[in-house]
């Protein structure tokens, strides 16, 4: 979704519609595949694919590397862009690796939350404590995703009691799962006291199948499901402790909103959607080169958080990846840099999803988007056209020799 989609809506109409944040966890917590299954119900991609993918399975479209296809590893961040329910997702996959890290610690200062990702057997492990830590320094609020919970692994109570006492935060459990880790038949609202009913389709590349029921239908009795008894007492004594979401503390980095899902089985993740439109903070003014508050409607202001090479397969290509700040680009703009005081124009700009990139005309304020560093060759096959020297490409396929600043602010 792009400025001409709705062109005569103010700067402040486009970014209340839009929410942009960063995975983050341990390594091995699902990351990736969080990822896969958001995208999948938000009907990005028709099927999900696996971080092990094989014969007849894809892998997953955040995992672009050929060593993060054979290692089922996240080794660079990838952004993509969803549509849910009329708003604007801008998820950025991080890599959980501490060798990697430096990666996402560059993607966190560009976002306004951050999903928080435990594995349900494991609880907080020691790199999703560094993250957190960042996101804290940063003032960035942060929801909280209990994963892999098809799987055996700790008590719910004890996976609360611990992210209160290893992060100082207040967890909020929005949803309440029925059943025991292992044994996940599907999960109350715990505002509502309603149930949510789940099946898992076989393979794991459709959605899950959903059965919602009010309070007054879903009894233990009619469903024949005795957890629900269990599962409504932990919630009523959740509730008689005092922990239920309040969004001001949250934006406030008080508290943080607790989730329940088993991301390689989409169970759980279409609530988890609808909690990044509801609670999720929309993009605010961000500080210029001065460090003031620049205002959404000012004249476009961007900046760099990310540089990556290597994309294109068929070609020695350079992105820069930037947020929109402020005011609306148009391909083909003189913009110029506040470091170098520099102009130069903006003709090469792309949507990126994965590693696949669309050409973008228009975009409007915290819109990820890549900017090719230098503008790449008509055609890819005469740019890498061997010569008898094997050495020789034209200027776009150059590797850069330079080093480029990881954070480049541009005004229109």
């Amino acid at each position: 979704m792009t400025a001409e989609d709705h062109p005569a809506e103010g700067a402040a109409a486009a970014a209340a519609r839009r929410r942009t944040f960063a995975i983050i966890s341990h390594p091995d917590a699902g990351k990736s595949t969080l990822t896969e299954s958001l995208a999948l119900n938000a009907r990005a991609i028709e099927e999900a694919g696996h971080i092990h993918g094989k014969a007849g399975r894809s892998a997953t479209v955040s995992d672009w590397m050929g060593m993060e296809k054979d290692r089922g590893i996240s080794i660079s961040s990838a952004s993509m862009q969803l549509e849910h329910r009329g708003t604007v997702l801008n998820l950025l996959d991080t890599p959980g690796h501490a060798d990697f890290s430096e990666d996402t610690y560059r993607v966190l200062a560009a976002v306004d939350a951050a999903v928080m990702l435990i594995d349900a057997a494991k609880g907080l492990e020691p790199q999703t404590m560094k993250l957190f830590n960042v996101c804290r320094h940063r003032g960035i609020p942060i929801i909280t995703v209990i994963n892999k919970w098809d799987r055996p692994g700790l008590e719910a109570l004890e996976l609360i009691d611990e992210i209160r006492e290893e992060t100082g935060l207040d967890p909020t459990p929005v949803t309440w799962p029925v059943g025991i880790a292992g044994d996940f038949h599907g999960y109350l609202e715990r505002r509502t006291g309603g149930l949510t009913l789940i099946r898992a389709t076989p393979g794991g590349r459709r959605s899950a199948e959903e059965e919602h029921l009010s309070a007054e239908e879903a009894t233990p009795e009619a469903l024949g499901l005795p957890e629900l008894v269990e599962a409504r007492e932990e919630s009523e004594l959740l509730g008689a402790s005092g922990a239920d979401h309040d969004q001001e503390t949250f934006l406030a980095g008080i508290s943080t909103p607790v989730f329940f899902a088993a991301a390689v089985r989409h169970l759980g993740v279409p609530r988890l959607l609808d909690a990044l439109v509801e609670l999720a903070p929309s993009p605010e003014p961000r500080p210029d080169a001065e460090g003031e508050p620049r205002s959404l409607d000012a004249p476009f202001s961007a900046f760099t958080f990310k540089i990556q090479s290597g994309m294109d397969a068929a070609h020695r290509d350079r992105l820069a990846f930037v947020r929109v700040c402020s005011g609306v680009f148009r391909r083909g703009m003189t913009v110029t840099s506040a470091r170098t005081g520099r102009p130069f124009s903006m003709k090469y700009a792309h949507l990126a999803f994965g590693r696949t990139r669309e050409v973008v005309d228009v975009a409007t304020r915290a819109t990820w988007w890549a900017s090719s560093t230098p503008p790449p060759c008509a055609s890819a096959t005469r740019c890498m056209r061997r010569s008898r020297w094997s050495t020789r490409r034209c200027r776009a396929s150059r590797p850069s020799t330079s080093r480029s600043p990881v954070r480049q602010t541009w005004g229109g």
